[in-house]
């Protein structure tokens, strides 16, 4: 039993992208809660951003 079988590569391989796409899903979870975080701050200090306007040229 040395040899590992095709199935056992194939469900090690279907385990281990399961496992990437978990770790991926976690790390934009926290990435964006504190992209929310840190704009809270910088509108607290600096203020707000203010809304763009469109600028439509009349003919």
């Amino acid at each position: 039993m040395s040899e590992i079988s095709n199935e056992m590569l194939f469900y090690g391989g279907l385990a281990i992208a399961g496992l990437a796409a978990v770790i991926l899903i976690i790390f934009l979870i926290v990435f964006f809660i504190g992209k929310i975080k840190l704009n809270l701050k910088f509108d607290m200090e600096y203020g707000a951003k203010p809304k763009k306007t469109k600028n439509k040229k009349r003919r």
